[in-house]
C-alpha cells in the first residue's frame, strides 16, 4: 500500500523532489490544468502530496520490491475526515497522479483500478517511471535517502472484531488526558528511535531483500473500542 508519510530525508533527495515539483507546476501551466493560483494552504497540501508520492515510488523502486504500490483514488475515501488521515490523502491526489504519469513527465507509471463489476475489484497501482528511475541513478540515491515523517497519529483505536477473520477497523475517538499522555509517550519513544544509530547487516536480509533501518516509527493499538484493551506497540522494521 501507498505510504503517505514517506518523505525525503537528505539534501539530495529533497533536491530531487523539489525539481519534480517545479516541473509539475510548469506542466500545469503549459497544459492549463489550473486556471487560478493555489491559495497558500492548498499549495502546502499540493507540495506535501507530491513529495509523498515521489518519495514512496522512489523508495519502492530502490528497495527493488516486486509489483507496484496500491493506492486509493476514490473521492469517497480521500475526502473522508479522520484523525488518521494524512495530508497526501486529499481530493487532489488523482489529478497529481495523472499529471506525473503523463508521458511528458514520466515520473510514475499508473495502472488504473476498477470496481470489479465483472470480477474482483482492483486498486490503482503506481511505480517509478523511466524519468524518475534515471534521475535516481544519476543522483546516486538509494533507499536510505527516503524515510518516514513524524506527523502521523500514533494512538490507534480499533472496533470490536466480528469474527476471527475480522481485523477490526480503526474508529474515531475524542482525546482525553489519558490519550494525550499515551500519545506523548509514544512520540518520545519515536523521537529517541529516530535519533538512535541503528543499522542492519544487508547480508542478513531475508531472501536477499533489503531491510530499511529508517522504518522505525511505532504506533500503539488499542482494541474493542476501549483504551483498557490491547495497547501493544506495532511498526518498525
Amino acid at each position: 500500500m501507498f505510504n503517505p508519510w514517506r518523505i525525503p530525508v537528505t539534501p539530495e533527495a529533497r533536491e530531487l523532489v523539489q525539481r519534480v515539483l517545479m516541473e509539475l507546476q510548469e506542466y500545469e501551466q503549459r497544459h492549463q490544468v489550473r486556471k487560478r493560483r493555489r491559495r497558500e494552504a492548498d499549495q502546502q497540501v499540493f507540495e506535501e502530496t507530491v513529495a509523498a508520492v515521489v518519495s514512496d515510488v522512489a523508495h519502492h523502486y530502490l528497495m527493488e520490491w516486486p509489483g507496484g504500490i496500491s493506492i486509493f483514488r476514490s473521492n469517497r475515501y480521500l475526502g473522508r475526515r479522520s484523525r488518521y488521515r494524512p495530508t497526501a490523502h486529499s481530493k487532489i491526489l488523482p489529478d497529481i497522479l495523472d499529471c506525473l504519469a503523463d508521458e511528458e513527465m514520466g515520473i510514475i507509471t499508473q495502472a488504473l483500478g476498477h470496481k470489479g463489476y465483472f470480477g474482483p475489484a482492483r486498486l490503482t497501482t503506481i511505480n517509478a517511471g523511466e524519468a524518475l528511475a534515471r534521475r535516481l541513478k544519476d543522483a546516486g540515491l538509494d533507499y536510505l535517502h527516503f524515510g518516514i515523517g513524524l506527523g502521523q497519529e500514533v494512538i490507534h483505536l480499533k472496533r470490536t472484531k466480528e469474527d476471527h477473520w475480522d481485523e477490526g477497523e480503526l474508529i474515531e475517538y475524542d482525546d482525553t488526558p489519558e490519550t494525550v499522555a499515551f500519545r506523548e509517550h509514544v512520540q518520545s519513544i519515536n523521537a529517541w528511535l529516530q535519533a538512535a544509530e541503528i543499522d542492519f547487516d544487508e547480508y542478513q536480509s531475508p531472501e536477499g531483500q533489503p531491510v530499511d533501518p529508517h522504518d522505525r516509527q511505532l504506533r500503539r493499538v488499542f482494541t474493542q473500542g476501549r483504551f483498557d484493551s490491547g495497547g501493544r506497540l506495532f511498526g518498525g522494521f
